[in-house]
């Protein structure tokens, strides 16, 4: 695609959503879209920036509260994010990659409970254990409670289910999951995916990948594959 027809397909868009939507639905992020053109003049192709996109809501956090603008405000702001960026890096395990949990704490005692006659763990494990809702499976990336993941069976077969939780027991990281039968699988990828009432225990290394999901009407969940396990 040329820059000129990527630039003249956004100014349709925007039109076409402003006339079913109105201007007051129009977001700042739209304003993004203006620009691509520019980079894929630029470059021949599109960068993915939107991984991103996420890093706003550090600003924004502390810009929100701002109500007096002045000429400090812009100096303001940068301390704020600043100092919020410097307590991040003093955390002990800001630059750890390894496989486990994200901010582990010692479970609850009820949550302990449960985890140890599930577990059937004994006095020195059960005292080890911690738990959180986000758990890193890769150096490379973190799941959280609610994600549905995919992971490969004992057979080698791929399988998808929902994390309950994270936990570590002796610091072993486990996640457990609510598993999904497979009901269709398309070669596109998209997928429907039937939730059993079966939960198990898997080491957090097991899972491959976070994947979009949508949790349909009757109860099943479609599911789109990344690419490599298509």
């Amino acid at each position: 695609m040329s820059p000129q027809r990527l630039l003249a397909a956004v100014e349709k868009f925007l039109e076409l959503f402003k006339d079913a939507w109105g201007l007051e639905w129009m977001i700042p992020k739209f304003h993004w879209l203006l620009h691509f053109h520019k980079m894929l003049e630029r470059l021949g192709f599109l960068l993915n920036c939107f991984c991103l996109e996420r890093k706003h809501r550090g600003p924004k956090r502390y810009a929100n509260e701002i109500t007096n603008i002045s000429s400090g405000t812009s100096q303001s702001l940068l301390m704020e994010v600043t100092s919020h960026h410097l307590g991040q890096l003093s955390n002990p395990d800001a630059f750890s990659f390894d496989v486990g949990l994200v901010g582990g704490r010692r479970a609850p005692l009820k949550t302990k409970q449960v985890l140890t006659a599930e577990l059937q763990l004994g006095a020195d494990a059960a005292d080890s254990l911690k738990y959180a809702v986000e758990s890193r499976f890769s150096p490379v990336a973190t799941c959280h409670k609610g994600d549905v993941v995919i992971l490969k069976d004992p057979s080698g077969a791929l399988v998808a289910g929902k994390v309950q939780l994270h936990c570590s027991v002796l610091g072993l990281p486990l996640s457990l999951i609510n598993s999904y039968t497979v009901h269709k699988r398309e070669p596109c990828g998209y997928s429907i995916w039937t939730p059993s009432e079966e939960n198990h225990f898997i080491e957090t290394h097991e899972i491959l990948e976070t994947v979009v999901f949508s949790e349909l009407p009757n109860g099943k969940v479609a599911i789109l594959l990344p690419l490599e396990f298509r």
